[in-house]
């Protein structure tokens, strides 16, 4: 499966989700996701600068 599939695929059922949740909780939840994934893109790039520099 693609990225681009993937990803729409998980917005689908957050959305989903979020219409099942409160406003807060859904809100907050976005927002823990989001941290997760600048984290980990963040971590993903000094790992491959790190590769390039060796």
């Amino acid at each position: 499966m693609d990225r681009t599939k993937q990803i729409y695929e998980l917005v689908e059922e957050i959305r989903e989700l979020a219409e099942r949740a409160s406003p807060s909780d859904a809100r907050s939840a976005l927002i823990y996701c989001i941290k997760q994934l600048k984290i980990a893109a963040t971590s993903r790039r000094q790992e491959s600068n790190g590769q390039d520099e060796d």
